[in-house]
This record gives structure tokens, sequence and C-alpha cells, in this order.
């Protein structure tokens, strides 16, 4: 199963912290310039934001092995192979990419 880098924002974080903090722990890179992206999970109750990192500094490795098996890059068309960790991203991970790759 293919999950994003991620998690919950903490007391007193703002969403960017949040990014850059999470990326920082899981994958030891600096992230610059994160864009967000709001999204709609399904449920009302939830607040979810993804984000648009496109520059960072450090090369990307698993830090985290004990909470993550790997770490690997997709390209935007084998995304509808994958077995994914939420049900919607397959509904809103290929908008983001097109946004990513335009702007």
């Amino acid at each position: 199963m293919w999950d994003l880098i991620g998690g919950h924002v903490e007391h007193g974080e703002t969403p960017d912290q949040a990014i850059r903090r999470e990326c920082s722990e899981e994958i030891r890179v600096t992230i610059r310039d994160p864009r967000p992206v709001e999204l709609d999970v399904g449920d009302p109750e939830l607040r979810v934001q993804a984000f648009i990192v496109t520059r960072w500094d450090g090369e990307p490795i698993n830090a985290e092995p004990d909470e993550h098996d790997a770490l690997r890059w997709f390209r935007a068309r084998e995304l509808v192979n994958l077995r994914l960790a939420h049900p919607t991203y397959a509904r809103w991970l290929p908008a983001v990419i097109r946004a990513a790759q335009h702007g």
C-alpha cells in the first residue's frame, strides 16, 4: 500500500510548518515553497491539505523504516495500478500532479 509523506498538524503548528516537519522527519529533506491544495476526502469534519513540492534540499531517504517499508517515485500514469492508502487519492491526486506540472 502506498501513501503520501505527511501526518497530523501538531498543536500550535500551521499546515505549512507541519509538512516541513513531516518531510524532515520522514524523508530527511528540507522542502522549499510548498504550495497548499485543499482536498475533499468526503468527510466534512476532516480538513485535509496536500502540498505541491517541487524543490527541496537533501536526498530523500526512508528515515522511518519502522513506519514505512519503502520510498519510491511514481509517474502519474502509474497511479491507476497502485494500491493507495486512502480511497480518495485516486480521485484528486492526478489533478494535483497536473497542477504541479503547470505551475
